[in-house]
């Protein structure tokens, strides 16, 4: 994955392009923006990736783009309000 910053807001936004592989040569473009807001006495996440095509390359790209992000984002939540990261060490690797 290459991305490139597209917006950058201090302390409420950032987005990015994000790039991946759809094989045979072709690349998928798409965008990702995490917007920050309050909401009560915390904060709120808001996450949204965009730019997808069609056709069965990017319904397999979206499938695993959309486990990773769930993935990530539970370690997130986990990290934030118990100090516990529950990814895998491979995912150093």
């Amino acid at each position: 994955m290459i991305g490139e910053v597209k917006q950058f807001e201090v302390g409420r936004k950032v987005a990015y392009g994000w790039c991946d592989d759809l094989g045979k040569g072709k690349e998928a473009k798409t965008l990702v923006v995490f917007e920050i807001s309050k909401k009560g006495t915390g904060s709120m996440l808001r996450l949204t990736h965009s730019g997808f095509g069609e056709g069965k390359a990017w319904v397999e790209l979206y499938g695993g783009i959309q486990s990773g992000w769930a993935y990530y984002l539970m370690n997130l939540k986990s990290v934030l309000s118990q100090g516990q990261d529950l990814r895998s060490e491979k995912d150093w690797a």
